[in-house]
C-alpha cells in the first residue's frame, strides 16, 4: 500500500516559466528536506520519439504515459523519506484539446472518473502564459515545438485553466505588472510551500454575508463541486472530514484546526482514503447535522475563487 504521498502538478499555458520553475522546484524541494521524483512532461516525450499531436491517439497515449509514469514513481517513493511526486502536467491537461463527448469517452476507456483525472492532487501550480499580461515576453525560441501565436497561446491557456478548475488546490501565478520574472518564480515556490505545509499555514479568516445568493450570476465556466462535512468529537481542538467531489466521485479529507490568537488558526488537513474517512466517522458528532453545500469554483481577476 502507497503512503499519502504528496503529488504536485505543475502546468500553465505556453511560455509561462514551467521550466524554470520545474527547475526551482526540484532544487526548493532537496534544500527543505524533501525528496522530488519529477515525471516529465508525457506530450514532449512522445513527440521526441516521432508521434506528433495529429496522431489520432495523441490524448490517449498521454494518459498511458502519465499513468505509467506515476505508477513506477509512487513504487520507488516508497524508498525514500519525505518523497514528493511533481508532474510536468497531468491528465487534465488533455482535456483543454479534446471535446466533452471525447473526453467522456477516454476516461470511459480507462475506467476514470473526474477524480482521477483532476481531483487525486495535492495542489496544482498554474503558470499563466506570458501571452497574458507579458506579450513582451511572449516567445517560441525557447521550445522547438511551440509554434503558437499570442492569440493562440492565450486561448490554449484559458482552456487549460478551465480543465483544471473544479481541482480542490489550484494556485494561478500571474504575471502582475510591476513585477519580474523572477517573483513569479517565487510566487509559485509559495504555493509548493503551502501545500506541503512549510511554514505551517495560517488562515485569516473572513466571513462575507451574501443576501441574495440566487442573482449572482456565475461564469459559465463555473464547476460545482458538492463537500459534505461531518465534525467530530474527541481531540479537543477543531477537527472535521469532509467528502469533496462531483458526479458521486469523491476525494476525503481530515482536517484539525488550532486557534493561536483571536482570529487565527493553524490548519493541518491531509488527504485520506475511503476506509480512514469511515473510521473516523466512528467519532463524528451526533449533536450537529453534518454540513452538505456546493461550492462552485471560478477563476476571477487572476484568483481561484470558491462559491
Amino acid at each position: 500500500m502507497h503512503r499519502n504521498i504528496p503529488k504536485i502538478v505543475i502546468t500553465g499555458g505556453p511560455c509561462g516559466g514551467k521550466t524554470t520553475a520545474l527547475a526551482k522546484i526540484v532544487a526548493w524541494c532537496l534544500e527543505h528536506g524533501f525528496y522530488p521524483l519529477l515525471s516529465p512532461e508525457a506530450a514532449t516525450l512522445l513527440m521526441e520519439s516521432g508521434i506528433e499531436r495529429d496522431h489520432p491517439r495523441f490524448q490517449e497515449f498521454i494518459w498511458r504515459e502519465t499513468q505509467h509514469a506515476m505508477q513506477l514513481r509512487l513504487e520507488a517513493a516508497l524508498l525514500y523519506k519525505n518523497p514528493v511526486l511533481i508532474f510536468d502536467r497531468a491528465f487534465a491537461d488533455s482535456l483543454a484539446y479534446m471535446s466533452t463527448d471525447g473526453a467522456k469517452q477516454l476516461m470511459d476507456e480507462f475506467g476514470f472518473t473526474i477524480k482521477d483525472v483532476r481531483d487525486q492532487f495535492s495542489g496544482v501550480i498554474f503558470l499563466r502564459t506570458a501571452a497574458n499580461g507579458a506579450a513582451e515576453h511572449y516567445t517560441t525560441e525557447n521550445n522547438a515545438k511551440r509554434s503558437e501565436s499570442a492569440e493562440e497561446a492565450c486561448a490554449t491557456d484559458w482552456r487549460t485553466e478551465m480543465a483544471w478548475t473544479g481541482t480542490p488546490h489550484l494556485h494561478l501565478i500571474e504575471n502582475v505588472p510591476g513585477q519580474t520574472f523572477d517573483q513569479k518564480i517565487n510566487r509559485a515556490l509559495q504555493a509548493l510551500a503551502r501545500t506541503l505545509g512549510v511554514p505551517e499555514p495560517l488562515e485569516i479568516e473572513r466571513k462575507f454575508l451574501i443576501h441574495d445568493p440566487q442573482s449572482i450570476i456565475l461564469p459559465e465556466s463555473a464547476t460545482p463541486i458538492t463537500i459534505i462535512q461531518h465534525y467530530l468529537v474527541g481531540n479537543g481542538s477543531n477537527e472535521r472530514v469532509r467528502a469533496r467531489g462531483q458526479d458521486d466521485n469523491y476525494l476525503y479529507f481530515h482536517t484539525i484546526k488550532e486557534e493561536v490568537a483571536p482570529g487565527t488558526f493553524i490548519e493541518t488537513e491531509r488527504h485520506i482514503s475511503r476506509q480512514e474517512y469511515d473510521d473516523l466517522m466512528v467519532r463524528r458528532d451526533y449533536g450537529r447535522q453534518p454540513i452538505i453545500k456546493t461550492r462552485n469554483c471560478f477563476s476571477y481577476n487572476g484568483r481561484y475563487c470558491e462559491l
